[in-house]
């Protein structure tokens, strides 16, 4: 049996397709419409874009677990879709499960026509080029568009999204340093783990969790990441 967070992710991925096709849609003077895409499920967290040069195809991946995890008022607070919404008054600055999933789909479509017009450099995605496409699909209407038909089908699906009443503390991670030992914490599957920094990348943190003869590392997102009290 197909649980909520699949018929979710389902329908994340048809309405993206539904973007594509949608001749109105022509951004930077080409038509979305001679795109090629496929749409797919994915069984974790990992929400992405991608581009096949061998296949001239973009992939967008909406993951499951993402899906879930947006579900908790906690959990949700640590996407940068959420944060989105808030920073940039995106949906009226309000971030309840609907928009952040109708945000979602943005963010990911914005990716792929930065991919297109090859507006991206490593190391930084989310320029300004990137919040100027993204800021097009609220300037002309299509995000409550989407929003609208997200609603609808989860309602004809009878899926419940529930509301967050009042806007979760937006946790300042932009402001938050961390350096090797830091003693940190992160939740994983709804309980809180806690543990060492042992390397620090440029997105994500390993954390030694664990004695120091019996220990797993786990790579952690930055964003996902909170001073442990020691």
């Amino acid at each position: 049996m197909t649980d909520k967070h699949q018929q979710i992710a389902d329908i994340l991925c048809q309405l993206t397709a539904d973007l594509l096709t949608d001749n109105t849609i022509n951004y930077n003077g080409i038509k979305l419409s001679t795109i090629k895409l496929n749409c797919r499920t994915g069984s974790g967290h990992a929400t992405y874009c991608k581009y096949d040069s061998r296949l001239k195809t973009f992939t967008i991946t909406y993951g499951k677990k993402m899906i879930k995890s947006k579900f908790s008022d906690y959990q949700i607070t640590h996407w940068l879709t959420y944060r989105e919404i808030i920073k940039y008054n995106y949906f009226d600055g309000k971030p309840s499960l609907l928009n952040v999933l109708t945000h979602t789909i943005c963010h990911e479509f914005s990716h792929l026509i930065q991919q297109h017009f090859k507006w991206h450099i490593k190391g930084s995605v989310h320029n300004h080029k990137f919040y100027d496409i993204l800021d097009y699909f609220y300037d002309t209407g299509i995000a409550i568009v989407l929003r609208d038909r997200l609603s609808e089908t989860c309602k004809t699906q009878r899926i419940s999204l529930r509301q967050i009443k009042e806007p979760v503390q937006l946790p300042d991670h932009e402001n938050i340093s961390f350096t090797l030992n830091d003693m940190v914490s992160f939740v994983h599957k709804n309980k809180t783990v806690k543990g060492k920094i042992s390397k620090i990348n440029r997105k994500t943190v390993a954390i030694k969790v664990g004695r120091l003869f019996n220990h797993t590392v786990w790579r952690v997102p930055k964003s996902l990441v909170q001073p442990a009290d020691t």
